[in-house]
């Protein structure tokens, strides 16, 4: 498995894979490499599968189609009387180019609703200023929601709620992107985007098939993002 963090690691990573490390590689962060780091990717005598919507057509790709769930969750806040959309998004190095674009659809969907939505950019393990420099930002009037990076930046975020005498969702709607177990087992569970039930079989059985049968070409598996609807918004 690669997971991207830096060039030099990754340099180092492909240069033992080509050397007979592994008969085939799964690829995290694909979309945040430069073209020429996608490229020697492509080039690997191994089959690739990548976690990504877009890459070179050498490599098998895992499509989650991210942006109509963000546009269902917008609406759907929308529906619920909000009129103020305030979204989080969290400040790193890692995946920078994922996390702009996701910005983008975000920023997209609220102004297709008319609105114009508030960044914020914290870390991604904020610390208390950072949470509450946001949740001052914030009506609490119940006409506020809060669209967070992630259900780790979420978190913090609603637990501040509590000894300011918020409740969620009544006065403050939040919700997030991901889909992780934290987020299904806070109190209110977090109505978040994600797979809802990951289910990665067919690709990873046709990556398989093509470290059997080597002239079985790349495909592409569509494991779409959803809007799973719990108790915070």
């Amino acid at each position: 498995i690669l997971r991207y963090t830096d060039h030099e690691h990754l340099a180092r990573q492909v240069k033992l894979i080509r050397g007979g490390l592994a008969d085939a590689v799964l690829v995290l962060g694909l979309e945040d490499m430069p073209e020429t780091i996608q490229a020697r990717l492509a080039g690997l005598p191994v089959p690739v599968l990548a976690i990504a919507n877009d890459g070179p057509k050498q490599i098998s790709l895992v499509r989650q189609r991210e942006q109509g769930a963000i546009v269902d969750l917008f609406a759907h806040l929308a529906e619920r009387g909000v009129t103020a959309f305030h979204y989080v998004a969290e400040a790193s190095h890692i995946h920078r180019r994922v996390r702009a674009r996701r910005t983008g659809w975000v920023t997209e969907a609220a102004n297709a609703l008319g609105f114009d939505p508030v960044v914020h950019h914290i870390t991604a393990l904020p610390t208390p200023t950072e949470v509450a420099a946001v949740m001052d930002k914030v009506a609490t009037d119940g006409s506020s929601a809060l669209v967070c990076a992630s259900d780790r930046t979420a978190i913090p975020l609603l637990w501040a709620s509590l000894p300011r005498g918020v409740p969620v969702p009544d006065q403050l709607r939040i919700s997030c992107l991901g889909n992780s177990v934290a987020g299904e087992v806070s109190t209110p569970a977090l109505t978040t985007l994600g797979v809802r039930s990951p289910d990665y079989r067919a690709a990873i059985e046709h990556l398989l098939s093509r470290v059997e049968e080597p002239s079985l070409g790349p495909t592409a598996v569509d494991v779409p993002w959803e809007m799973v609807i719990r108790g915070s918004a």
